[in-house]
């Protein structure tokens, strides 16, 4: 979805099907610089580099070179207070060796980094794995304010706490398998499953409700009845599209959304004579003050 480079392998594809649109538009190279992606694992931060560093030299090799260098400082520190990062700015990154900050932290630094470009589409992979509830819930509502500028956030979540499912906007229900099981406002969730005969009990989580009616469970006992159950509500959901699909006029379209554009339409390619000392700087300066550490662990 962010056309990223997909490699399944020397003897192994990747098959694609369906379409991407943007706005409704096909997806192309003139709207690739709309879309950031925010990977799950944290560890490709340099660990001896402070957090504003971090966004500086982001900002200086992501920026277009026509930005002057103060405004992309700029750009950096305005991103540093959008993501709640001002307590931690100073503080090391850090790593398996070298204490930094912590793990909630660590993600908002990405989410940042990735800010920096003022993207119209934020997709986030993961984005609470890790973390304990309460950091999960300070990371989904700085989220949650990025979509609420404007943005649109898309992100994949394993079981959230009811507080961050109550923050979604729009749901997606896989099943096993990749199977669509729900999409829509989160509104229409508990109206579609009652519809099917599961109930959301009343002060339970819908996240953990949702999960156990899609989840198959192998005890042989139980697989066989959780399967049939499984297949009965994605077998709801193929023919609850069909018909939303009938219903709709063909020559109805969808609303037009003004996407937010990037801070400047110009490609994020660095030249090799601004991006080559940044590089070697921001190198040196994380090998330099990670010896008194490395030295220790020895």
């Amino acid at each position: 979805m962010a056309d990223r480079y997909m490699n399944a392998g020397s003897f192994a594809h990747f098959e694609h099907e369906g379409s991407i649109l943007f706005n409704g538009q096909p997806h192309s190279r003139a709207n690739r610089d709309l879309v950031s992606f925010v990977e799950q694992e944290d560890e490709y931060h340099l660990p001896a580099l402070t957090v504003r560093e971090t966004l500086r030299y982001a900002a200086i090799l992501r920026l277009p070179r026509t930005m002057s260098r103060r405004s992309k400082l700029a750009r950096a520190e305005q991103v540093i207070k959008m993501l709640g990062l001002e307590d931690c700015a100073d503080n090391l990154v850090g790593g398996p060796v070298l204490k930094g900050i912590s793990g909630g932290e660590k993600r908002r630094l990405s989410l940042a980094v990735e800010m920096l470009n003022d993207p119209a589409i934020l997709i986030v992979d993961e984005v609470t794995s890790g973390l304990d509830s309460a950091t999960a819930n300070n990371v989904m509502q700085g989220l949650k304010s990025i979509a609420q500028s404007g943005r649109t956030v898309i992100l994949t979540l394993h079981q959230p706490r009811s507080d961050i499912y109550h923050l979604l906007d729009n749901v997606g229900v896989l099943a096993k398998g990749g199977k669509l099981v729900f999409a829509g406002p989160r509104e229409r969730v508990e109206p579609t499953f009652n519809a099917q005969g599961f109930t959301i009990p009343e002060y339970f989580n819908p996240a953990d409700f949702l999960l156990d009616v899609v989840s198959i469970d192998h005890r042989p006992e139980e697989e066989k009845v959780t399967k049939k159950r499984v297949n009965r509500i994605v077998e709801y959901w193929a023919r609850y599209e069909k018909k939303e699909q009938a219903i709709a006029s063909p020559s109805e379209k969808r609303p037009s959304v003004e996407l937010a554009q990037p801070v400047q339409k110009e490609s994020r390619l660095t030249p090799m004579w601004i991006a080559a000392p940044i590089v070697l700087e921001r190198t040196f300066k994380n090998m330099w003050r990670q010896q008194p550490g490395a030295q220790s662990a020895v």
